[in-house]
């Protein structure tokens, strides 16, 4: 390929995998019961051209459904908007790189990427983790926050359908960040404790 032939190849196969991504039988179980808020894709194709343009299609197959408000930012403006409102979004659509860079500014939120679960849910599997990576640093010195991994946990249960055992151990942590004890919570959300003592707090209350 030239270098225009390839960049139009790349095109063309992002447009088939964005375009895909809006089909309705694939989108309900994300927008269901979400109510009548914002759903954002962040494209800043006016700038970056082919190899972000094609997901502007996703303006050709907004989501189905009376109770979704459908809107679109650009990147950067979508990121201050963010911080200065959260409360306007329920749903932010966007590819994987600006998702990645994005999420760990709403982690910044919400109190650091200590506390973020996530899911990558396909139409035959899924896979649940903390949002944040390793951290081979700290490995083995009771320093690392369980709140995130515990927290992704619930969310497969969910998936799996096991909500009483869900709700078991999300009334656990709740009861643990409502009371506050800095000797239960780890340094990087205000407590002296460490892994230990914060997973151990969650069992007591579960």
């Amino acid at each position: 390929f030239t270098p225009q032939e390839a960049m139009d190849r790349l095109a063309e196969e992002m447009d088939i995998t964005m375009s895909r991504m809006q089909q309705a039988d694939e989108a309900s179980g994300v927008y269901g019961g979400c109510g009548p808020r914002l759903n954002e894709p962040k494209d800043p194709s006016e700038w970056l051209g082919k190899a972000d343009g094609p997901k502007a299609k996703l303006d050709n197959e907004k989501p189905q459904g009376e109770t979704i408000a459908y809107d679109e930012l650009i990147i950067d403006n979508g990121c201050m908007q963010l911080v200065r409102d959260p409360s306007r979004f329920d749903i932010v659509l966007m590819e994987n790189l600006y998702g990645d860079i994005v999420s760990d500014l709403c982690a910044g939120l919400v109190g650091g990427l200590g506390v973020v679960p996530g899911a990558n849910i396909g139409d035959s599997s899924a896979v649940f983790e903390a949002v944040h990576g390793s951290a081979p640093d700290i490995a083995g010195k009771n320093l690392a926050n369980p709140l995130a991994l515990i927290m992704s946990g619930v969310m497969m249960l969910n998936h799996l359908g096991e909500t009483e055992a869900a709700g078991r151990i999300k009334g656990g942590y709740d009861a643990v960040l409502s009371e506050g004890k800095p000797a239960e919570l780890t340094r990087d959300i205000g407590g002296s404790g460490g892994t230990r003592e914060f997973a151990e707090a969650i069992i007591r209350r579960m």
